[in-house]
């Protein structure tokens, strides 16, 4: 499993190098991109795809979609406002391409890891 950093680190770049917003379909929200990493110990790159699910209820749909589906595309800090509105969204961020293995995180243990990662 890779640290949180680095898992911050992939999902902001790649958020950064694709500029699109979530699609949606009713409750639930999707966001996959494609980006490129460099091994800071071998020097090999790595295509990485990483996917992000989120499921919504209906209180909280139209809010998520304001946040989430902004057409000049989504930022870390897009996912931590929907983590805001409601602290029990269900939902993962896959990460595929890693040297080690996928990585599949639950979508709120992860932005609460963006979340000590600036606090420390």
């Amino acid at each position: 499993m890779a640290k949180p950093a680095l898992q911050k680190w992939v999902v902001e770049k790649c958020l950064r190098e694709n500029p699109a917003p979530f699609q949606q379909n009713g409750a639930s929200f999707t966001w996959a991109g494609d980006t490129r990493v460099k091994s800071k110990q071998s020097g090999r790159v790595y295509p990485v795809h990483v996917e992000i699910h989120v499921e919504a209820d209906k209180r909280t749909e139209n809010q998520l979609s304001a946040c989430l589906c902004r057409t000049e595309g989504v930022r870390l800090e897009d996912l931590q406002i929907a983590h805001m509105v409601s602290t029990r969204l269900h939902g993962k961020v896959h990460i595929a391409g890693l040297p080690q293995s996928d990585i599949e995180v639950d979508f709120n243990k992860f932005v609460k890891s963006i979340a000590e990662e600036k606090d420390a």
